[in-house]
């Protein structure tokens, strides 16, 4: 009985929200890129993850496996993926479990081929390998089952098709340029805090045959999947700048890599002015989809004196998402600022606290260094 209540709350979630989906749905980038028009899939590809806050709006995929690739005959390729079913559907169907099953395709698409629970057809990724130049394509079908798994089906999803190109010889890289989704992370997740990216190359020339490796230089801020560059935020707390960076060897000796900085922080930054001047805390990087004021969310911003535990409010039932002090004193240096954000939707408050920043305020003749 418990499990229908809730199945038609979330029912009824999806109904409420109506004109508020509009303009905050987040497209989850599964890095599709599908190249692949020349070759007719075995289905149609399903269409990535929708998300609304911490609520997945449809089943699909966040990671794809990528639609094309290049490298050497006798080289091991990991196709990556990663997929889900909506919030709904796991509310309707909580024991549901997923099949996967690999297909590949020799000819463009004209015929498919399933591939044998042996050769690890039936697995979430998949490691694939050739001996003779050439181009083979491969497509994942994942189904969702009742009864662990066992039962009749429920839900169906199609990657996109994965093109991989053997040829006799390596290519070099000789240029990569390398970019992330967000460049601002939060140390302390919530369902409105983003917490996670993924960082992507363009590389020169496309047809390079040697893998690409992710690293990052702190794995005490963030750590980064080294094939997808699926980069996660650590949740202890640890702010800093973290140094993402794509790396190529090719099989010569040589080597091409570049990298981007990601910013990992609670929300606010520490500010320092002169006595007099103003200040301002704003929050970094994105809190679900709060720049739109028809939302049903809240800011309350809170100071702490400075050699005080005191708690103090200081603006509140606002949906600013920074707070000004117009003339910063002396008095004030030292004193820590934070805000708090409550979203309602539906029935759900989900929250966030930001970090405690703290604000220094110099004399006006000091000279202060950046």
């Amino acid at each position: 009985m418990r499990r229908v209540l809730y199945a038609l709350v979330m029912i009824a979630v999806f109904v409420v929200m109506g004109g508020m989906l509009k303009n905050n749905i987040q497209t989850v980038d599964a890095a599709t890129q599908y190249s692949n028009l020349d070759v007719k899939p075995k289905e149609e590809p399903s269409e990535d993850v929708k998300k609304f806050l911490g609520i997945w709006l449809n089943r699909g995929y966040t990671v794809q496996p990528p639609a094309t690739t290049y490298t050497v005959v006798g080289h091991s390729i990991h196709l990556n993926t990663h997929s889900g079913r909506s919030t709904l559907g796991i509310a309707t169907s909580p024991f549901a479990a997923p099949r996967y099953q690999w297909y590949k395709s020799t000819d463009k698409g004209r015929s498919w081929t399933e591939i044998s629970r042996n050769e690890g057809g039936n697995e979430e990724d998949l490691r694939v390998t050739s001996n003779e130049p050439g181009s083979i394509y491969y497509q994942q079908r994942v189904n969702w089952r009742q009864a662990g798994g066992l039962g009749f089906s429920i839900a169906e999803i199609w990657s996109q098709v994965a093109g991989i190109h053997y040829s006799a010889k390596d290519k070099n890289a000789e240029k990569i340029e390398v970019s992330v989704q967000d460049d601002y992370l939060y140390n302390n997740p919530s369902e409105i805090a983003l917490n996670s990216t993924v960082a992507t190359a363009k590389v020169n020339p496309e047809d390079y045959t040697e893998d690409l490796v992710w690293s990052v230089d702190n794995h005490q801020l963030a750590y980064i999947n080294p094939e997808t560059g699926e980069l996660n935020a650590n949740s202890r707390g640890a702010s800093g700048i973290v140094r993402v960076t794509g790396t190529i060897k090719n099989v010569d000796g040589t080597s091409v890599s570049d990298s981007v900085d990601v910013q990992i922080g609670g929300g606010l930054e520490d500010k320092k002015v002169k006595s007099g001047e103003s200040a301002m805390f704003a929050m970094q990087g994105h809190i679900g989809q709060l720049g739109d004021k028809d939302n049903d969310f809240t800011v309350r911003w809170y100071r702490q004196p400075a050699g005080t535990q005191k708690r103090e409010l200081v603006a509140s039932n606002t949906k600013e998402l920074s707070y000004v002090i117009e003339e910063a004193r002396v008095r004030l240096d030292n004193d820590l600022y934070w805000a708090e954000i409550s979203m309602r939707f539906s029935r759900d408050v989900y929250e966030y606290v930001t970090n405690k920043a703290r604000l220094n305020v110099l004399p006006a003749t000091s000279r202060i260094l950046h």
